[in-house]
């Protein structure tokens, strides 16, 4: 419910932006803009050789293009809907700073100064709104992946660093196996992996990750919202355990190869993927030297260092 009204207040800090820059593209024009800023009156000229006819049909395009985003990818929660708004501010937060500074070298009023900093100043919430803070940590190689950018994790780039069909290429899947992915997010693995399992559990303490895997289809997922130092399983009951790109996240990873361990079956596999650009992924050899401290034996390692598999196998105690 928390998640659904900051959805709904981001939406809402949204469609005061758009319409926020219909005055400020407002103030611009009447105070001829096109006439002073070098920059409008180059986009102007791309437009139209009559300079204001240009700078009146770029930002009616403008604006137009932002109240057709605000009704359709916003309001109906399009999959577009989170990157146009994450666009869009950083865009104004631009514009709210590059006006000011503008009109102090020009030591007078420039033409859209006046609404600048509420631009700013809602083009920051709107940031803040969709969790700006933890992309910055996460950036910084600290916290989990924010899910208001879950979008980014589906891109066509990840095919080139690890694609699902690579991934599937490397794991001893059957249909009779029992799968657990840990940290699911929107299901770019499972999605593709869990029509060749017998059962494929999605694991994700983000409730937003797993309405996702939903949406985008992942009907054979099973999403399971929690901790991946508790998991919810039986012991000895799963065959493979995947993480890709998570294991880095995690508060404690001793905690959650424990958890790992008492989850496999004898002779199931654990299989840890790390790739570029993740700034949390870990490297090869100091992932090996706490998977086999928790009891696990290295089976294979696929790829190079900036995007790899390693595979470990739990062997018998006996």
């Amino acid at each position: 419910m928390r998640a659904k009204r900051k959805g709904q207040s981001a939406k809402w800090t949204f469609g005061a932006l758009v319409l926020l820059q219909a005055f400020h593209s407002f103030e611009e024009y009447r105070g001829q803009l096109w006439e002073s800023f070098p920059p409008a009156r180059f986009v102007s000229g791309l437009v139209s050789q009559d300079l204001e006819r240009g700078f009146l049909i770029g930002n009616i395009a403008l604006v137009g293009f932002g109240f057709w985003c605000l009704l359709f990818p916003v309001r109906r929660d399009w999959a577009s809907a989170v990157p146009i708004m994450w666009g869009w501010a950083i865009v104004e937060t631009v514009n709210g700073i590059g006006h000011p500074l503008w009109a102090l070298l020009q030591g007078s009023y420039t033409p859209g100064v006046i609404t600048a900093p509420i631009l700013l100043v809602l083009a920051i919430a709107l940031l803040v709104q969709l969790r700006a803070p933890a992309v910055v940590e996460h950036l910084l190689g600290r916290g989990i992946f924010p899910e208001q950018l879950a979008w980014f994790l589906e891109g066509s780039w990840r095919r080139l660093v690890l694609s699902p069909r690579t991934l599937r290429s490397r794991l001893p899947l059957t249909d009779r196996s029992v799968v657990c992915e840990i940290g699911v997010g929107g299901g770019y693995y499972g999605r593709a992996l869990a029509p060749d399992a017998r059962r494929y559990v999605g694991v994700d303490i983000q409730l937003g990750m797993l309405k996702r895997v939903a949406r985008r289809g992942g009907s054979r997922v099973l999403p399971v919202q929690a901790d991946a130092t508790r998991l919810p399983l039986l012991t000895e009951s799963v065959d493979i355990v995947v993480a890709v790109t998570v294991l880095g996240e995690v508060p404690s990873v001793p905690d959650v190869l424990n958890e790992v361990w008492r989850v496999l079956r004898v002779g199931g596999t654990l299989s840890v993927s790390e790739h570029f650009p993740d700034p949390d992924r870990i490297a090869f050899a100091n992932l090996r030297s706490l998977v086999e401290r928790a009891g696990l034996r290295l089976e294979r390692h696929d790829g190079r260092s900036w995007s790899y598999t390693a595979t470990f196998i739990k062997p018998s105690q006996g």
